[in-house]
């Protein structure tokens, strides 16, 4: 073998190595970027639909809920607004309406069903924006077609200390796709598996005090009183 056929071989060989450098490092810096948990935006609309099962302590038929709801999020101010459909006879898909305001920063809950406004206490925090630290990253994977889709981040972990809580959102700008909750309740009362899909997230938009604001019914007291 001849000094150019050596300087060539030490060549090969070197460029090789260097590749193998670099495909060891960008192999790293590949594992290295798992993303960190993101936050969603603290105030937004969406569409979401709810599908909930609840089996409370000693009984052994769960509620189960299937329900149409436009959220309005608001944690800046410790409040959310659900105006739902909730189906009364699935034969028929008869649905009948519902508004919800949460009081969060007071501990209150008015629910206005056929002009009627019922107050119950609220014990449970709002869900905040941010993911848990302590939740695992699980992957990606991609929704809508070929030409239009959208990578969506998977994350869970253990939520209120007896709920495992499963949260899909987006790679992009970390817009809720899915949250899923199920175990026992916090207080002990029940079980509880919860299923909730969001649509047209919109955190583009500007909330006011009107959009919390809770009608005359609902401004007399604890008692369930109506029209």
């Amino acid at each position: 073998m001849n000094s150019f056929q050596i300087v060539r071989s030490v060549s090969t060989s070197f460029t090789m190595l260097v590749r193998f450098f670099f495909l060891v490092v960008l192999c790293s810096i590949s594992r290295a970027a798992d993303p960190t948990p993101c936050c969603i935006p603290q105030q937004f609309k969406a569409r979401m639909f709810s599908l909930s099962a609840v089996l409370t302590a000693g009984s052994t038929n769960p509620v189960i809920d299937d329900d149409v709801i436009q959220l309005t999020y608001d944690f800046t101010h410790q409040q959310t607004r659900l105006d739902g459909q909730t189906l009364i006879d699935p034969a028929t898909g008869a649905r009948a309406n519902y508004t919800i305001y949460n009081d969060y920063k007071n501990h209150h809950t008015y629910t206005i069903k056929g002009g009627v406004c019922s107050q119950t206490a609220l014990n449970q925090p709002l869900v905040p924006p941010c993911i848990p630290a302590n939740f695992t990253y699980g992957g990606t994977y991609r929704v809508g077609s070929s030409a239009s889709n959208t990578q969506v981040q998977i994350w869970s972990g253990t939520y209120l200390g007896t709920l495992w809580m499963n949260t899909h959102v987006s790679d992009q700008n970390c817009a809720p796709v899915s949250v899923n909750f199920f175990g026992d309740a916090p207080d002990g009362s029940a079980k509880l598996l919860t299923s909730y899909q969001f649509l047209d997230v919109r955190s583009d938009v500007t909330l006011h005090e009107s959009d919390f604001r809770r009608p005359d019914e609902c401004k007399h007291g604890d008692a369930a009183v109506g029209k």
